[in-house]
């Protein structure tokens, strides 16, 4: 081979290098374009499906925050209700211990207003004796013991 066909050659070895480089380069170019479009469609879903997630929550975060307006203004309400109940009770409470104590101030004084218990214990045991007598058929003997009772049962009286 001659000098001018071995530098055709070496050059057209040189210039299949050179294109054999371009378009390792240009492949190499292509695949990264082609994976950054993929990863960039790819986050583009994500994002998507992100957002409506966010959505949803949104709402339902909105729905809840009405709720507990709604259980808030429910609390309040019954708040009050149970104040005005409490002090209902609280009232009731002091006008019952205010008639409690007046009750017994009241029945001290109707037990021991000048009563004679002795004697009102004879009254009775001598009340029941002659109506005793009666019911077994001794109606002279009853009326005999009401009439000797009598006295006692006066002097028991206030």
């Amino acid at each position: 081979m001659s000098a001018k066909s071995e530098s055709r050659v070496e050059r057209h070895a040189q210039r299949l290098r050179r294109v054999r480089r371009r378009r390792a380069v240009v492949a190499a170019i292509v695949l990264g374009i082609a994976g950054l479009t993929f990863a960039d469609v790819r986050g583009r879903m994500e994002v998507g499906h992100i957002d409506a997630a966010q959505a949803v929550a949104t709402m339902r975060l909105d729905r809840l925050h009405g709720d507990l307006g709604t259980g808030r203004v429910r609390i309040g309400t019954e708040s009050g209700k149970l104040e005005f109940i409490e002090g209902t009770i609280a009232q009731r409470q002091s006008t019952i211990a205010v008639t409690n104590n007046q009750t017994a101030q009241h029945n001290a004084g109707i037990f021991l207003d000048d009563i004679s218990f002795s004697a009102l214990d004879g009254c009775l045991s001598g009340v029941t004796q002659a109506l005793d007598q009666i019911s077994v058929g001794e109606t002279t003997g009853g009326l005999a013991s009401l009439q000797a009772v009598g006295p006692v049962c006066q002097a028991a009286e206030p």
